[in-house]
């Protein structure tokens, strides 16, 4: 990431200590600029309206039915920002729902704070973080409950190029821009072009979405776990 960059961040969390640590945390590293923190709820909608985030960070308490309420009202107040949820419990059904409601970034409780920094370092550049580990899981946890594509998505899928199966393949590694570049001897410049083009096809908005639609449908096989 540019060192130049500055990554406008609001954290949203119930507990006032939780929020004011990770501020701390984040004000210790130049790249960062905490635009204000909030408690779930109408602070924190109203500060998402005022503030251009670029990543808001997000610990939310409760099952799925307070949860991805919650969510869905952040990431429409903030359509432009990107989402990094905090998670104190492991569910990797509301996992993939978060994702698939916006959430581009996956920190779960216990990490540490070079991981934390990372994952808002890949987010604010349009990538997906998760712990690898999780990540497996999802990935998995998708493929073998939906295998089949429907016609329709055979008609989306067919709609790729070559080369662009190549990279919904390579990105389901896990890899950066960077790193599909060079496996695949292009520039990044080409592989954000064809993103660009694959999400258009396949009507997915981000990297995490692409990949979950393409183990659904069968584009590329689930990884080792």
């Amino acid at each position: 990431m540019d060192s130049h960059r500055h990554t406008t961040i609001v954290v949203v969390h119930q507990h006032t200590l939780v929020r004011r640590g990770l501020r701390s945390l984040l004000q210790e590293r130049s790249e960062f600029d905490v635009a204000g923190d909030a408690a779930p709820g109408e602070d924190a909608l109203s500060l998402l309206s005022r503030v251009e985030a670029d990543v808001v960070v997000i610990g939310l308490a409760g099952g799925a039915d307070v949860l991805l309420p919650a969510l869905n009202a952040l990431l429409k107040t903030a359509p432009s920002a990107k989402a990094v949820l905090l998670a104190d419990v492991r569910d990797d059904g509301l996992f993939e729902e978060a994702i698939m409601r916006g959430v581009q970034g996956i920190v779960l409780a216990g990490a540490s704070p070079e991981e934390l920094y990372n994952a808002l370092s890949a987010v604010a550049e349009g990538r997906v973080w998760m712990d690898p580990g999780l990540y497996s899981r999802l990935l998995n946890r998708v493929r073998r409950r939906d295998p089949q594509p429907r016609d329709s998505d055979q008609a989306k899928m067919a709609s790729l190029t070559r080369r662009e199966r190549e990279i919904v393949a390579v990105l389901s590694e896990g890899l950066t821009t960077k790193e599909v570049a060079e496996r695949l001897f292009v520039s990044e410049t080409t592989v954000r072009h064809h993103l660009t083009s694959i999400f258009s096809k396949l009507g997915v908005s981000n990297r995490m979405k692409l990949v979950l639609y393409a183990l659904r449908r069968g584009l590329v096989s689930p990884l080792q776990e």
